[in-house]
Parts: C-alpha cells; sequence; structure tokens
C-alpha cells in the first residue's frame, strides 16, 4: 500500500480525479541529477522528467515511460522508490527516485528520443543555485525543497554507494 502526503484541497474543494495521474523522476548519479527542459516554449524551463499517465499505466509505468520519452534513460519499475505522493488540483503526483551509476551506459541522451526535450546533469554542488534561479520551473522547486523528498534521496543514495 502507498503511503501518500496528500496536499488536502483547498477549503471546501473535493477531490475529484480528471486527469489520472502524474509521475516525476528524480535520477540521481554520481554526475549529478537529470533535469529536462522543452527549448520549443518560452520560457524554456529546467525540470524533472515525467508527465501524465496513458491509458491504464500505474505511477511506475508513467515514470519509466517517460523517462525514457524525454532522456532516452530505461529503468524498470523495482528500481523506483516513491519518495512523495501528493494531490494537485484534479490529480495525484508521484515524484520517484532512482540512482543510475553510468548514465550514457544506460541510454542518457542530449534530446529525449521522442520528445526532443533538451537533457541537463545538474551536479550537486551547483544544483541548488539551478534550482533557486528564474529558469527553474517553480513546482518542481517546491519538490525539490521537500524536506521527505530530501530524506529519501539522500536514503537512497546512501544505500547505493
Amino acid at each position: 500500500m502507498r503511503e501518500h502526503h496528500a496536499i488536502s484541497p483547498t477549503h471546501g474543494e473535493e477531490k475529484k480525479r480528471t486527469k489520472g495521474h502524474a509521475s516525476l523522476i528524480l535520477v540521481c548519479s554520481p554526475d549529478g541529477i537529470v533535469l529536462i527542459r522543452e527549448p520549443a516554449k518560452v520560457p524554456a524551463f529546467w525540470k524533472l522528467p515525467g508527465g501524465h499517465s496513458k491509458g491504464d499505466e500505474d505511477p511506475e509505468e508513467t515514470a519509466a515511460r517517460e523517462l525514457y520519452e524525454e532522456t532516452g534513460l530505461r529503468v524498470k519499475k523495482c528500481q523506483l522508490s516513491e519518495l512523495l505522493c501528493f494531490w494537485r488540483r484534479d490529480h495525484e503526483v508521484y515524484v520517484f527516485g532512482t540512482y543510475v551509476p553510468k548514465l550514457l551506459a544506460h541510454g542518457l541522451l542530449s534530446l529525449g528520443p521522442v520528445t526532443g526535450e533538451e537533457t541537463r546533469v545538474e551536479s550537486a554542488s551547483s544544483l541548488n543555485m539551478l534550482v533557486e534561479s528564474d529558469s527553474f520551473l517553480p513546482p518542481h522547486r517546491r519538490i525539490l525543497r521537500n524536506s521527505d523528498v530530501l530524506a529519501n534521496v539522500s536514503a537512497m543514495l546512501e544505500e547505493c554507494i
């Protein structure tokens, strides 16, 4: 059973699922964290890979599919650790973490093979500066500031070392 860190709807609202769910994935490696952006969008914010479910996908399937489409990286569902789950407007958002020791060996591309999104590996030492800049997507900034996410990522990295 999933442990949900649901954000309650605003006063008087009911939770009404109309869009399935969204999954984001925080990919950690010795080189840093994998980020993406859509260069055709203005402004083109850096963000975590992820997106909305298709059909009857479960959250892990959505995360794995989106990660491949946007970065070329392939991961199995069993490699994903749920870091956070919360309610946003009309759907649940799942945040997963995974550790990939060698990004290029696992297929990381400079452009997503399906979406054409640009990829970037941001080192741990410079990640905070990028996250706090105007070029980082604000909702993803809040996720990376979340103490539960930070604690889970630290634990995940310690297990893989």
